[in-house]
């Protein structure tokens, strides 16, 4: 059911996949927490996408390496 009412919103789910992805094995998914960004000591940075994928686990998936397939 689709909402427009985002205080009725609990949580959103994303999946990723990754590049390039051929089996069913390269797809992930949880509850998206936020994006995340790193800078080395060089000054290259790095943006990784938070999800929940168990009560336990966060992961980061760095976007250079894994798509979104669906929010």
């Amino acid at each position: 059911m689709l909402t427009t009412d985002l205080h009725d919103l609990k949580y959103v789910a994303v999946e990723v996949i990754k590049n390039p992805g051929s089996k069913i094995i390269d797809v992930e998914c949880g509850a998206f927490m936020g994006v995340v960004t790193h800078e080395s000591g060089t000054g290259a940075v790095t943006t990784f996408v938070a999800l929940q994928n168990t009560v336990n686990s966060i992961r980061l998936y760095n976007i250079n390496e894994y798509g979104i397939v669906t929010v």
